[in-house]
C-alpha cells in the first residue's frame, strides 16, 4: 500500500437504504466532514447491513478520503466487502480489502502516508483492547490513527 496520489472517486447517488442505515450514513458523513473526528464506530445487529451502510457512506462521500483499507477477520467476510464495494461503484485503486492476519504483516513503509486514508475494522470487537494490545489488530488501528489516518470500527457485538 505505497503512498499514492488521491484516486478520483466519482461520488455516487444515494443507494436505496433502510431508514436506520440512512441515519447512520448521514451521521457519519456529518461527523467526518464537520468535526475533527477521526475515530468512529458503527454498531448494528447481525444482518442489519453494516457492510452496505459503510460502502454507501463511501460511495456518497468518496471525496473525503485518499483511499480505504478494510480489514476483515476472514476471507469470506473480505469477499463480501469486495462485492459490496463493487456494487457501490468504488474503484479497486481506492478500496482495498484484506484480512486481520494480513494487516499484521504490513510494514510502515508498505503502508505509506496514512493522512487522509480510512481504515475500516470489521468485527471490531477483535480490536476492543486497543490501548493495551501491542501486537494485534488493535495495535494496527492505533498505529493508523497515530499517523494521521481515520479509523471506522464496525461491529454487531461491541461488548463481546
Amino acid at each position: 500500500m505505497p503512498a499514492e496520489e488521491k484516486v478520483d472517486v466519482q461520488v455516487q447517488p444515494a443507494r436505496v437504504s433502510r431508514p436506520y442505515q440512512r441515519d447512520c450514513i448521514d451521521f457519519c458523513a456529518r461527523a467526518l466532514r464537520e468535526t475533527a473526528c477521526r475515530v468512529l464506530a458503527i454498531v448494528m445487529p447481525t444482518g442489519a447491513g453494516k457492510t452496505f451502510t459503510v460502502a454507501s457512506l463511501l460511495a456518497e462521500n468518496g471525496d473525503m478520503f485518499r483511499g480505504v483499507l478494510v480489514v476483515a477477520p476472514q476471507l469470506t467476510i473480505a469477499e463480501a466487502w469486495r462485492r459490496e464495494a463493487q456494487d457501490a461503484g468504488l474503484p479497486d485503486a481506492y478500496f482495498r480489502v484484506i484480512t486481520h492476519a494480513a494487516a499484521l504483516n504490513f510494514t510502515a513503509a508498505e503502508l505509506g502516508a496514512l493522512e487522509g486514508r480510512l481504515l475500516v475494522v470489521d468485527e471490531a470487537h477483535h480490536a476492543r483492547d486497543v490501548v493495551s494490545d501491542s501486537t494485534g489488530i488493535g495495535a494496527f488501528a492505533n498505529y493508523w490513527h497515530a499517523h494521521g489516518g481515520t479509523v471506522l470500527f464496525v461491529t454487531a457485538t461491541p461488548n463481546s
